[in-house]
């Protein structure tokens, strides 16, 4: 299982925030150098006192061979960056965001395919506006659930769309 990081998780980029009623669409990207089953790509860290509207897979063919299997999730990872964290639900449907998706196989765009990323609590904030000892940020991430028949290399994207909780879960 390899893990690749985004310039938003790095910190290259700072990751903005919003204010009030505002929207914000941030795509984070990364051109893995492989992509087997396991791998996890860590694209974007979700601010504190945040809410996630909407999530858009993008995504080069990653996979030339006559018969693609790779397939692509999206969700919140867990804590140690390992797998996606599927019981962070508000109902705990077990469901990641974009699941199982074949959008690798030969390039496109995925939407959610579940209902859960509209059932996700808000990231809560801390007293201080800082990350206490021993917390985790949300971070959104791939999971390769199914790894390419034959690696192409690619860009993979992702765009999140998300706003202060302050003005409505």
């Amino acid at each position: 299982m390899a893990n690749t990081q985004s310039d938003y998780v790095k910190g290259t980029k700072v990751v903005p925030s919003a204010d009030d009623s505002d929207l914000l669409s941030v795509r984070a990207e990364i051109s893995p150098a492989a992509a087997a089953a396991n791998d996890i790509f860590e694209m974007l860290p979700i601010p504190e006192d945040h809410i996630l509207v909407d999530v858009i897979l993008d995504a080069d063919d990653l996979d030339s061979n006559v018969g693609p299997t790779i397939t692509l999730s999206v969700g919140y990872l867990n804590a140690g960056k390992t797998d996606l964290d599927v019981t962070n639900n508000v109902n705990g449907d077990g469901n990641a965001f974009i699941a199982a998706s074949t959008v690798a196989q030969a390039g496109g765009v995925a939407r959610p395919t579940t209902k859960s990323l509209w059932r996700t609590a808000p990231r809560a904030a801390t007293p201080s506006g800082s990350v206490p000892s021993g917390a985790q940020l949300k971070t959104l991430g791939i999971k390769v659930v199914a790894g390419s028949a034959t690696f192409q290399a690619g860009e993979v994207g992702l765009t999140a769309f998300y706003r202060a909780a302050s003005f409505g879960g």
